[in-house]
Formats: C-alpha cells, structure tokens, sequence
C-alpha cells in the first residue's frame, strides 16, 4: 500500500507542474463585454440618420442609353413602332440523337438546348399569324422577336421536336411539300399534324414534290409559259391539296424549295392567295422587307452557331455587320477600313466571279499564325488551307455567293499567345437579278 500511495503521489505532483507551467504562458483572451454580430471589439452604432427639414422627394434615375452595338440580356416586350420591329426567322429540318448530324439533320438533344436559350433569352416567339398582321397589317410588336419554321414533315418534327415545343409553349410553322405527306417512312401523317396544330403549330405550303432548281432552269429553256406552269403544278396545287387535307388550318404562306426563287413563282403564288413566301437569306426581317423574299436563318446541323447570331440583335441605326443585299436588292456595300494584312479580293472592291479564291496573307508577319479560322458571309465557319509556301490562308467557295456584300472574318493566334488577332474585310459580289439561288443551302 506504501508503495501506492508513494507512486500517486508522484503522478499527482507532475501533473499539477505542468498544469502551472502551461497557464503562464497560455494566451490571456480579450475580454469583449458586448460582442457584436460580427466579434468586432469596440464597435460603436451608427445613429440613425435625422431627418432634413423640407427635404424634397430624389426622383428616380434616368436610365442610361446603352453604348452602341450593346444590347441588354433580356429585352423588353414593349410594343414599339412598326419600323423598329426586327424579326429572326429560324429554319429546321431534321431531327435525330441517333442519325449521323449533317446539314439537315441536327441532334434533337441540340435543339433543346436552343430552345432553353431562347427562352431563357426573354426574347419573344411569336406565331406565323402575329407575323403576317405585323408585316402585312397594322399589329405592333416588340423591338426583337424570333419566329420558329421547320421545313419539309419529317417524322422527327412530330416525335423529336414537337414535345420540346410543346413543353416550352412555343408557336411554330411546319412548311410541307405534298408528296411527302404520306405517313409512311420517314414522313408525319395527317393525325400527327392536326394534333400539333392544337398545340401551337400552323401549317405552310413547301410545293408539291420539292423540285430542285435545275427542273425550273430546264422549263425557263422552254420558254415562259412552261415556267408558269410547272409553278401552277407546284405552287397552285400544293395550296389546294392542304386546304384539303387540312380544312380547318389556314394556308397563307409558301416556302421555296431551297430558296430558289423566280418571278414566276412569285406570280402564281400571289394568284392563289398566299400571302407571303420564305427563302433561305439569313437576315433579319424588317417591315420594310419584301413580302415575297423572306429571309430565314437556316440552322444546320453541323453549323450551330447560326443560331447564336440569329438571336443576337443590333439596332437598325447601328448594324452590327454592314447591310447585305440579294439578287435584285438595290443597296450597295458600306465601306470598312482595310485590315493591314494584303487579302483577296480586295477589300471594299466588286467581283463578277462568283466562286473567288478567298485568302488572306501573313507574309509581312514576323511570326507564324496558330489556331487559324475563317467565317464567310452565308457560309458560316468554313476550312480554309494554310499555304507554308508564301504564308496565306485560302478558301475557295463551293457554291456562288449570293450575299453582297460578302462580309469575311479572319482570327488567329500569335505563338504563345492566348489572344485572338482579327481581321475582317468585305467586297461587293455583281449578282444577276433573275434566278436567284439561296445563300447557303441547296437541298
């Protein structure tokens, strides 16, 4: 027991010297007798503030103007004048998460998406018939506004993208050639069609059997009459045939089969009481917009970037790009300062050819340009060829321009460098009026 007694008191005595130890050299806190919210000492309150005698209301701010070329997230929807009503009329056609994506045929997966966008973009979507009683009538509109078509009736209209327009409440417009309309194969049938109808979806004429422009070129060989009436056949008869299959919709609208476009066509389709007809342009519409050369941003699936410059807006006063014109459109380039880089054709000059040799040189460069890219006018991001030889990039066309002026857009890098250099310029294209093919499609 000695021995016990011995052994505590000994752990008894370390502890307690350690105990002393520790305490004289551990910290001594502040001592806060009110702390705050916040711990911090010593904070005095602020009084409230006294009142100023015969003090007069602060009116609200004025709102300030944007800076030019800037446009706000989300517009507003208040109706404004006729004539400062843009509209951005998209263009679909195919839909699929399973076939191969190509220019006609986008991932159903990347249309939602562009339908979240553009709703969430608070920009509004408005139907075909809103459209025609701005453009044809006296209806106001707000300053932007998109409008949704899709071309042709395929199946995957009805199964793709017909419940994502459904769930996000969205108007839109299915152009239809006749032939097609069959319910077979790859095509929507009539049952399909009405019932989109009750959901938001009008219906325009796309022609009878979607005849390529070499059918048109080869009746204008045989003279007038033959084109008026191969146009009869596809454009009179196709209104006739929906009216039938579909008496209850109203048929005001036709849509040219690649946006190949002849007077005579325009003729007949005035005759049969259309009241308005769509090409394949990408430009905005405006009221002041030929009635019968509507313009549409074709959205192709392998190009998304179409819509994202679709959607984005410029007031009429201060276009983000210089204004563009087709075959028969009076209007002429606006002059843009010269990149220093030499380019061909030359910037702000006039070609006849319609296929010329884009390029842009780097010889006076010290360095070696990376990551090249190049955007034309009705084309979209196109894959240039970099020549190591004299220092150029160059692209040739695969079909005709048939946008004037054509606008082109240049970016690279510099080695080692995270930024890009730009270069853009534009020239004028001499387009014959009569026969006009689409800038940037040929079904």
């Amino acid at each position: 027991m000695n021995y016990i007694h011995s052994f505590l008191y000994l752990v008894f005595s370390i502890l307690s010297i350690s105990f002393i130890a520790e305490s004289q050299y551990a910290p001594i806190p502040e001592n806060i007798s009110e702390p705050t919210p916040y711990s911090i000492p010593d904070a005095e309150l602020i009084p409230d503030a006294e009142p100023i005698p015969d003090a007069e209301p602060i009116p609200d701010a004025t709102p300030v103007s944007p800076e030019p070329n800037t446009i706000p997230s989300r517009p507003t929807n208040a109706l404004v004048p006729q004539h400062e009503t843009q509209v951005a009329i998209l263009c679909y056609h195919d839909f699929s998460n399973k076939k191969k994506t190509t220019e006609m045929c986008m991932k159903t997966t990347d249309f939602r998406t562009q339908m979240h966008t553009l709703t969430q973009s608070g920009i509004p979507v408005i139907s075909m018939k809103d459209f025609l009683d701005w453009k044809l009538g006296n209806k106001l509109l707000p300053a932007r506004c998109v409008m949704i078509t899709i071309d042709d009736g395929w199946q995957s209209v009805y199964t793709d993208a017909y419940p994502i327009l459904k769930e996000y409440k969205l108007p839109f417009t299915i152009f239809l050639y006749t032939n097609f309309l069959s319910g077979y194969g790859a095509s929507m049938n009539v049952a399909q069609i009405e019932e989109m109808c009750k959901n938001g979806c009008s219906i325009g004429s796309h022609s009878v059997s979607h005849l390529y422009p070499r059918s048109w070129r080869a009746a204008k060989r045989k003279g007038d009459q033959a084109v008026f009436d191969l146009a009869t056949k596809e454009i009179v008869e196709s209104r006739s045939i929906l009216k039938e299959k579909f008496p209850l919709a109203t048929i005001d609208t036709y849509c040219y089969p690649g946006g190949f476009v002849m007077p005579e066509m325009i003729t007949k389709a005035q005759e049969c009481g259309f009241r308005a007809a769509f090409t394949v342009v990408p430009k905005k519409v405006t009221k002041a917009t030929d009635s019968w050369r509507l313009p549409r941003f074709v959205i192709h699936g392998t190009d998304l970037k179409t819509f994202d410059r679709a959607i984005k807006f410029s007031p009429l006063n201060q276009p983000l790009l210089p204004s563009v014109s087709s075959a028969g459109d009076s209007a002429g380039p606006i002059a843009m300062l010269p990149p220093p880089q030499p380019v061909f054709p030359e910037a702000n000059s006039s070609i006849k050819d319609l296929y010329p040799t884009i390029s842009i040189s780097f010889e006076k460069e010290p360095y070696i340009p990376q990551q090249m890219e190049m955007r034309v006018a009705g084309f979209g991001q196109v894959k240039p060829t970099y020549y190591e030889q004299d220092k150029s990039l160059k692209w040739i066309p695969s079909r005709p321009l048939r946008i004037s002026p054509t606008l082109i857009q240049v970016r690279w890098k510099r080695p080692n460098s995270s930024s890009w250099e730009v270069a853009t310029w534009q020239f004028n294209v001499e387009l014959e009026k009569k026969d006009f093919i689409p800038t940037n499609i040929i079904k």
